[in-house]
């Protein structure tokens, strides 16, 4: 084929089709960056709120477990203060003399298994003492709590009927009332 355009005229279309060229893949690249940055744009704002969630959630587990730390000193102390109350109130009505009487009064085939205190306070006025054990029969489980009734030291001494339904090895809870 011959070609009929002179060479300048070349130059010129073969310019303006690079020119073209360029601009349409310039044009395509630009159109790819924004697609690819409106493609991202919801990824990257979801992960930012995700970051100041899991920040946010970091900071109160800092805060609860500060707290934590406080509560548990102010448990500690109050605890304390409240064995150094019963300490006080047993130097008061000494417990070991008494817990003493009660166990020099029981009589033979009778066995003391556990004793239980109950400190006075504002719900209950008066301090007690359960006895649990067994007795080898009745008679002498109802001589020993007919002892105790008549000692002055006591103001009240609760014997429940159950403990009498059995004959022989009695197992026994008596709860006696300090005065």
């Amino acid at each position: 084929m011959s070609n009929l355009l002179p060479g300048k005229n070349k130059k010129e279309i073969k310019i303006q089709f690079l020119l073209r060229f360029l601009i349409v893949i310039t044009v395509f690249f630009l159109l790819t960056i924004i697609l690819l940055a409106i493609s991202l744009t919801p990824s990257y704002v979801l992960s930012q709120v995700r970051e100041s969630v899991v920040f946010d959630k970091v900071e109160s587990l800092k805060k609860s477990t500060e707290l934590i730390k406080r509560r548990t000193s102010a448990d500690i102390l109050l605890v304390e203060k409240e064995k150094v109350d019963v300490l006080k109130n047993i130097e008061n009505i000494n417990v070991d003399e008494i817990i003493e009487k009660i166990v020099a009064k029981s009589p033979a085939g009778l066995k003391i298994t556990s004793f239980y205190y109950e400190k006075e306070d504002g719900d209950k006025p008066v301090s007690a003492i359960t006895i649990n054990g067994n007795s080898n029969n009745r008679n002498n489980l109802i001589a020993f709590v007919e002892i105790l009734e008549v000692d002055d030291a006591f103001s009240k001494v609760d014997f429940p009927a159950s403990n009498l339904v059995k004959g022989e090895s009695v197992d026994f809870s008596i709860k006696i009332y300090i005065k």
